[in-house]
């Protein structure tokens, strides 16, 4: 079993795609739109591999190069915390002790393009063993992420503190969806890192540019919450295929105003048949205590990393090659 290049600009390959993506968990990493909005705003090039069986494409992967001088590099972009190989059915224990799965093809392929590749895998895919054994690195990171529940139900799951943050300050504000709204989330996150002490970690044009992309291509909904005046307190950006959905950049004002947006967002996720949900990230000790908050289970993933030039690794000890 061999995986190849595919050619995106072919319309039959992006209707297996979709086909695949479809069988697969849901992800919204997995949409051809998503990668392609944000490699196109962040300068990168979106590269897809697949595997066929049977003449059916049964596995994919998109990698998003980028050219270091002469070194063709797969790199995790901004804001993307799953760059998710698409597999039509999880792999058999017995493919993989024999290498022979659809995602050992997979791995092979990217080894073989890339002088250095990172991705960071959906939590579903919890065994890196092929990655492992093809001589990657993989680390450990965690997030929240699990089924979306109505509000009654998910709201017996979270904590006291949002329990009470919702009962309190909902009737304050109220949720808009705002594709528009990508001033008002950019500057809110300004204003949340100056009160860090620290400075946007992306260029705002690119950030904006990767935003409207995605909205206009039905990757991503942009939420807005504003209060009695109108003024926006909070702002959301949500990546969704329409059944999973993931937070993937958003501020509001100091307060209840993020607890009480989370939980808005997800009631407008949940009945528009969205069924599962990753707050993105529990990395961080402040960050992950909020996410832990609202009920849903700590899960873990993995970022596999492969540098395969010598002088790539010496780099590498002194910052990240990919």
């Amino acid at each position: 079993m061999e995986a190849r290049e595919l050619d995106l600009g072919d319309a039959s390959v992006r209707r297996a795609w979709g086909g695949v993506a479809e069988a697969a968990d849901p992800s919204p990493f997995a949409p051809l739109a998503y990668a392609e909005a944000t490699a196109g705003a962040f300068g990168l090039r979106a590269r897809a591999f697949g595997v066929e069986q049977d003449g059916a494409l049964v596995g994919g992967v998109v990698a998003y190069e980028k050219r270091r001088g002469p070194y063709r590099l797969a790199v995790v972009p901004p804001f993307t915390p799953v760059t998710p190989f698409v597999l039509a059915e999880a792999p058999a224990a017995h493919e993989v002790h024999a290498r022979a799965s659809p995602l050992d093809a997979l791995v092979a392929a990217v080894g073989e393009r890339f002088h250095a590749a990172a991705f960071r895998l959906p939590p579903a895919l919890s065994d890196a063993r092929p990655f492992a054994w093809a001589g990657w690195r993989a680390e450990p990171l965690y997030t929240y992420a699990g089924p979306l529940h109505p509000a009654a139900e998910r709201l017996a799951q979270a904590g006291s503190g949002v329990r009470k943050r919702v009962r309190r300050g909902a009737g304050d504000f109220t949720l808009h969806e705002d594709a528009g709204g990508v001033a008002a989330l950019q500057r809110l996150e300004a204003e949340a890192y100056a009160r860090q002490g620290a400075a946007p970690p992306v260029d705002p044009e690119r950030q904006a540019a990767w935003l409207g992309a995605l909205v206009a291509s039905g990757a991503a909904r942009l939420f807005v919450l504003r209060d009695a005046e109108g003024g926006a307190a909070g702002a959301q950006a949500v990546a969704t295929d329409g059944r999973a959905a993931a937070f993937v950049c958003g501020a509001s004002w100091p307060g209840s105003a993020m607890t009480v947006m989370t939980h808005l967002v997800c009631d407008r996720l949940y009945a528009d048949g969205v069924r599962s949900l990753d707050l993105v990230g529990a990395n961080r000790p402040s960050g992950a205590e909020f996410k832990r908050s609202f009920g849903l289970p700590l899960v873990q993933q993995f970022r596999v990393t492969r540098v395969a030039r010598p002088e790539l690794r010496a780099l590498a000890l002194v910052r990240p090659v990919v």
